[in-house]
């Protein structure tokens, strides 16, 4: 009894483990694309309207030259000692961007040029400084705001959710 019961257990994890892989290799194709170097962004664009082209992507006295060809990406050459990032090849999905950790790069697809869907503002005395500024910037660029204060959702923001601070006093 004890063997089934193990043997069931395998059966349905192997299944499940050819699930997600069948998921993450056949995730919807996007054609934008964004290269960030140390969290900030180097090179945005859309592939399919792309020329092809090549350019270094430097992180503290190191390169990686990147190359789009063909309206696809990759990693071309890098002088990391584990060169992962060469070996990922082209970028096929937007489950499994290409990585440099020695370098801080990283190539993943997104969803639109600038890769911003939406801005969520904390309750925090420099940000409740800076709000009516924020919430300009944010609705001319037609970014929808989330927040946490109430105060905000009424100078403009899309939404506040937060903590009603008289009602928790009174409870606590």
């Amino acid at each position: 009894m004890k063997y089934k019961v193990i043997l069931i257990v395998i059966a349905v994890l192997l299944l499940i483990g050819i699930a997600g892989s069948a998921w993450v290799l056949n995730a919807p194709v996007k054609s934008f694309v964004r290269v960030l170097s140390d969290g900030k962004t180097v090179y945005s664009g859309d592939l399919s309207t792309a020329e092809d082209t090549v350019f270094d992507v430097g992180y503290q006295g190191h390169v990686n030259t990147v190359e789009i060809k063909d309206h696809q990406i990759h990693v071309k050459c890098a002088d990391c000692p584990d060169q992962t990032c060469v070996n990922m090849g082209w970028l096929k999905s937007s489950a499994m961007p290409i990585v440099c950790l020695p370098h801080r790069l990283v190539i993943e697809f997104t969803d639109s040029s600038d890769g911003m869907d939406a801005v969520f503002t904390p309750t925090d005395n420099t940000i409740m400084n800076a709000e009516l500024s924020i919430y300009e910037t944010l609705a001319e660029a037609k970014i929808p705001h989330y927040t946490g204060a109430d105060s905000f959702a009424l100078n403009g923001a899309f939404l506040g959710y937060g903590v009603d601070y008289a009602n928790l006093g009174r409870v606590t």
